[in-house]
């Protein structure tokens, strides 16, 4: 879905979207390109990157490959489950809106 949203996003943003791609070895959920020159790593984090006593606090394992994005030289942003299901499914204006404060993306 989230790949879904974002490759949507070129025609207006300029975003351009690969999912399940690799950067320098390592696996990205997508990888995006925006037009400022930007390459970013959006991670899509479900519950298992997560602490069971803890939910909202990410992982070992999680917070490694979020610091091995960034000094492959990727931006890495995180997408966690309990913000993305809050927004309704239909709405993907929202969900785009979404993406776009998550990237840094500024509406013209």
């Amino acid at each position: 879905a989230v790949s879904k949203v974002l490759r949507g996003m070129k025609a207006q943003h300029g975003v351009v979207a690969t999912a399940h791609d690799e950067h320098g070895g390592l696996a990205v959920d997508v990888l995006v390109r925006l037009p400022d020159g930007r390459a970013v790593a959006v991670e899509v984090d479900g519950p298992s990157h997560f602490c069971a006593d803890d939910p909202k606090r990410p992982l070992g394992h999680t917070r490694l490959k979020r610091r091995l994005l960034e000094h492959a030289g990727l931006e890495a942003v995180s997408v966690p489950y309990y913000e993305w299901d809050r927004i309704p499914h239909w709405s993907s204006m929202e969900r785009e809106r979404y993406l776009q404060r998550k990237l840094g993306i500024t509406t013209r």
